[in-house]
């Protein structure tokens, strides 16, 4: 293969490398060429190649070795044969040792042999997929076609009853959430919403928040620890050609979607949501480059000055985490981003993302700029608590894991 094109930057260093790595081998000589979309990291790293070429790739987070996952991993093989004195090689020998003596004092695991010990899984293990810990729902056509699938938590932001979906070139409107059998139905949509699209109305919260540890960077207070991310819908709105909003309520009800995880929460000096909205997108866009991730894997909120980032997986997979002790240098990449945009409020080249749930609306460019600048000490420029004790559920379990490694980390 002698020329390799890249639409839109894969996400991140290595990959961008990776694939063109699949044109000249053998010493062979190969053009590369990386076709930029509108996306905010694409743009800057357009405008800043010497940036992309200079840079090493990515450091990779892996962490196969934390008790937090050890816990899933040493249940699972328990439930294929038990667990003897010979299966430390698979693991480290410490870590697997105070793992399977955690499990069996919480009565995960029980001693089926004592001459040479033997542990077995007790009771029914908690079913996780691969792909992710929530629920699969397929999307059904009025052919009876399953044309996608969605996780429970995408119900309240795309799969809600009532929203438009556009898929496979087609549009059509949610009818109807069979939760037994996991099944979205579909109608085609009627021919007077067409180029409507719906918006969702989520109520969003913060509770159980347990702060672990701080860190302050660039004058911004830093905190990271567990906390529970709280979703609900009860509303949505439709827009029609034109800009006709009207508001409708859930034909049907949803149960709102809790998420306890690990994340980080910076608390800025001002409250106002314009200038904090925007950098939070900023902080959307760079940090899975930093971390080397998907931008679905970590999930953001606002809350009066503050603003949380956290992993969008059920107990942390150690992402925010390992973000801490750079977050100068996230704040820096995100007034990078802004300052070398030239449009005046905001575009797809700097603060708007599709993630966004309000499609990008109350965005303040001009004081997140001034912001970063202050923060970062840059001439503002114009623009051009303890572990549970019991669990009853896996993320219970692998939660109280986190803790029990920081405790054998401190002998």
């Amino acid at each position: 293969m002698d020329v390799c094109i890249l639409s839109g930057f894969p996400g991140s260093i290595s990959s961008t490398w990776q694939q063109a790595g699949r044109a000249g081998r053998n010493g062979q000589e190969a053009l590369i060429v990386l076709m930029a979309s509108e996306d905010p990291l694409d743009l800057f790293l357009v405008r800043n190649s010497a940036y992309f070429f200079g840079q090493s790739c990515e450091k990779a987070i892996v962490a196969p070795d934390k008790v937090q996952f050890l816990v899933d991993h040493i249940l699972c093989a328990s439930r294929e044969l038990p667990l003897t004195r010979e299966d430390s090689q698979y693991w480290p020998e410490t870590q697997y040792y105070n793992v399977v003596k955690y499990l069996h004092g919480q009565g995960s695991l029980e001693l089926v042999s004592d001459n040479p010990k033997k542990y077995s899984n007790k009771g029914v293990i908690e079913k996780f997929g691969l792909r992710g810990d929530s629920d699969q729902y397929s999307v059904v056509t009025p052919r009876q076609k399953i044309v996608e699938r969605y996780e429970f938590k995408d119900l309240l932001t795309d799969a809600y009853p009532g929203s438009i979906l556009n898929i496979m070139g087609s549009s059509y409107i949610v009818k109807e959430i069979k939760f037994d059998s996991k099944e979205i139905l579909l109608s085609d949509l009627p021919p007077n919403l067409n180029g409507s699209y719906t918006l969702p109305v989520v109520k969003s919260g913060i509770s159980n928040l347990r702060e672990e540890s701080q860190h302050k960077a660039a004058k911004i207070p830093t905190f990271s620890g567990e906390l529970t991310v709280n979703n609900s819908l009860e509303e949505y709105i439709m827009v029609k050609p034109g800009g006709k909003k009207t508001q409708f309520t859930l034909t049907q009800k949803i149960d709102p979607y809790r998420l306890t995880t690990i994340g980080m929460w910076l608390d800025f000096p001002e409250d106002i949501y314009g200038v904090l909205h925007a950098i939070e997108h900023l902080i959307r866009v760079v940090l899975p480059w930093m971390v080397m991730c998907e931008r679905g894997d970590l999930g953001s909120l606002i809350e009066g000055n503050r603003i949380y980032v956290y992993d969008n997986h059920t107990g942390g997979i150690g992402l925010v985490e390992s973000a801490l002790p750079m977050v100068n240098e996230l704040l820096q990449r995100c007034y990078e981003v802004v300052i070398s945009c030239r449009c005046e409020n905001g575009c797809p080249s700097c603060i708007h993302i599709p993630q966004c749930s309000t499609r990008n609306e109350k965005l303040d460019k001009r004081g997140a700029l001034t912001l970063l600048a202050g923060i970062l000490g840059h001439k503002a420029e114009a623009v051009n608590a303890g572990p549970p004790v019991a669990f009853k559920t896996r993320t219970e379990l692998k939660l109280a894991a986190r803790h029990i490694e920081k405790q054998w980390n401190d002998k």
